[in-house]
């Protein structure tokens, strides 16, 4: 009879061992789904990629650039390339013009006269008529390159485009040069300066 007590001491004494050894390995996985995701990991799962022709859609130094997306059907690949072209002009025009603005504004300001106000209007004018010309006729840097097709038969197609700030600086001056009003007081050498340097400066932040 005492034997049997002994028996119905341990096998309980085993049963009581194994759950708290169960409880604790439940314990110890819910501590870990609750670690934060370490710091620059990935929240959205799975792989990232670059931009194709990113590279060519950076500004630099050197260059304005912007990356064209457009999607549609497979048999419409030669309208794709026009649409995404489209939409990089698109996207590089408004910041183009915003630093060209800027190279009025720190023109202007430096001249300390009356006439800075009419003059900027003036330059802004001038400018954003040859911006838009060279916008119109830019040709691709990067692409045509496009996604494989899905299972709806349409694709993606991406394109990239680059334009040369001393491109910008240097057709700007010559028109404002060919302007009889704007020639007034206006320093071409000095301009053609202050171009240079403010949009040499400006660079779009890069997503």
């Amino acid at each position: 009879m005492r034997k049997t007590s002994y028996v119905k001491v341990a096998l309980m004494g085993a049963i009581t061992i194994a759950g708290v050894m169960m409880t604790g390995c439940g314990g110890n996985k819910q501590v870990a789904s609750n670690v934060p995701t370490p710091k620059g990991g990935n929240p959205f799962g799975g792989e990232t990629y670059e931009l194709p022709c990113a590279k060519d859609g950076r500004d630099t130094d050197e260059f304005f650039g912007a990356v064209g997306i457009a999607s549609g059907s497979k048999e419409r690949m030669d309208e794709l390339q026009l649409a995404a072209l489209a939409n990089a002009q698109a996207a590089i025009r408004p910041r183009l013009k915003n630093a060209y603005k800027g190279t009025v504004s720190d023109f202007t300001g430096s001249l300390g006269d009356d006439s800075g106000t009419n003059r900027a209007v003036g330059l802004k004018r001038a400018g954003d008529i040859v911006i838009d010309q060279i916008i119109d006729n830019t040709t691709v840097s990067c692409g045509p390159r496009f996604t494989a097709v899905d299972e709806k038969g349409n694709l993606t197609c991406y394109v990239a485009i680059r334009i040369s700030k001393e491109e910008v600086v240097d057709k700007v001056a010559k028109r404002i040069s060919r302007d009889k009003e704007l020639q007034i007081k206006f320093d071409e050498q000095q301009y053609r300066k202050q171009m240079q340097e403010t949009l040499k400066k400006y660079k779009e932040e890069q997503q």
